[in-house]
């Protein structure tokens, strides 16, 4: 008899014990949900949910796991900068959460509440990744990116890609990852997620552009030439992969072989005005600016409106002047300040006429229109035409930051 009442008093507390237990995570659940609640104890949900966790018996209990991501990214999100601060790592305590309530709930139900605030926690560590790099934490940065893949997948509806503003997607973190990569100096690894960029066919004539660099610093100049080439038959007047492929063929003391290239693709298509683009890159990095302003003439000539070929003219008289420049801070003598000064004006009139017609591009960014504003406006500034100096002024005061 005195054994039967041990034996009931041990499962008696057993059994409350595993109900404080629940009733833990349950009051986690009633304060969380509770809309007659403003204001969450969000310190007392932590310390039940955190009690409950390291109970063996809730410990793998998909609802415990779902109301510790509720309550941690309630945290994250919480306008209390203290308890904020008091909790640095919430969002990845929360990310661990829902998916460990997704793995562990055989009946599903918590999983599609969990995969909802998946995407919300995504942004968070979105933003928490690029703190990490721009305060070149490179590593951890990359950590964070490999967490936000893992829930990619899960925005079917294309929420989180609408609401990053198309930032947060598997294609975009990928290239967020081996930026950071290639920044840490950690080439083997960029290369693989470039690779599978272009794998997923993300079309940005860059990522060629960096693996061919890196591949060049490892003296591979062929496999680098190849990716060039990939590159530029997604967008085939790029300057960067132009001039990647004049360096590449001039490192392989090839050069004349681009151009015996671009002459017989001009001469099989006169109308081409990329292949003049090309030629006149080809050219301009030769130093030979009288060919390359012909064929940046020719390409304009084919295509009026052909804005990079206008723009590239304007650079090119503007780089004109900076030996001039040099040459002028170095004179004393007046008939030679004269003559300086002269053909930097005549040079800087032309660059401005082409820099004009570059501006109207309607496809350039407000961005860089308001970066080639800029050059514009010290040009008018060293040409005294003081209207147009305003007229660009007043267009970047208006458009800053936009």
């Amino acid at each position: 008899m005195k054994r039967f009442a041990l034996i009931t008093i041990v499962f008696g507390f057993i059994t409350t014990n595993l109900f404080a237990q629940f009733s833990k995570v349950e009051s986690v659940k009633m304060e969380l949900e509770d809309p007659n609640i403003a204001e969450k104890d969000l310190r007392e949900c932590k310390a039940n949910i955190d009690a409950a966790k390291e109970n063996p018996k809730t410990a793998n209990d998909p609802k415990m796991w779902y109301y510790r991501g509720l309550t941690y990214y309630s945290i994250y999100a919480s306008a209390d900068a203290a308890l904020k601060s008091e909790n640095p790592t919430s969002i990845d305590i929360a990310t661990e959460s829902f998916f460990e309530s997704k793995k562990t709930d055989a009946k599903a139900k918590y999983t599609e509440n969990a995969d909802f605030y998946l995407l919300y926690c995504a942004m968070g560590l979105y933003n928490n990744a690029i703190n990490s790099f721009n305060a070149k934490e490179y590593k951890k940065a990359v950590e964070i990116y490999k967490k936000i893949l893992q829930i990619t997948p899960l925005d079917q509806k294309g929420d989180l890609k609408r609401n990053s503003g198309g930032e947060v997607t598997e294609e975009k973190i990928t290239q967020l990852m081996y930026y950071a990569a290639q920044a840490e100096g950690n080439y083997t690894d960029a290369k693989t997620y470039i690779n599978k960029l272009i794998s997923l066919n993300f079309r940005d004539p860059r990522i060629y552009a960096d693996m061919a660099t890196i591949l060049l610093m490892e003296k591979d100049t062929a496999a680098a030439l190849s990716y060039v080439e990939k590159g530029r038959a997604i967008k085939e007047d790029d300057k960067n992969l132009i001039n990647m492929e004049l360096d590449i063929y001039l490192k392989q003391g090839k050069l004349q072989l681009l151009l015996d290239k671009l002459n017989v693709a001009i001469e099989g298509d006169p109308e081409n005005k990329i292949y003049y683009f090309a030629r006149a890159v080809s050219y301009e990095g030769l130093g030979n600016t009288e060919k390359a302003e012909a064929d940046y003439k020719k390409a304009t000539e084919v295509d009026p409106d052909y804005y990079d070929a206008f723009y590239n003219v304007g650079v090119m008289y503007v780089n004109k002047c900076n030996p001039l420049i040099e040459q002028y801070q170095k004179t004393y003598k007046q008939s030679d300040i004269d003559t300086l000064e002269a053909t930097m004006d005549k040079y800087y009139k032309i660059a401005i006429v082409n820099f004009e017609k570059a501006f109207e591009n309607p496809m350039m960014s407000t961005a860089e229109k308001v970066d080639l504003a800029g050059t514009m406006k010290r040009i008018y500034k060293k040409i005294a035409n003081t209207a147009k100096e305003g007229e660009m002024k007043a267009f970047i005061e208006s458009n800053k930051g936009k």
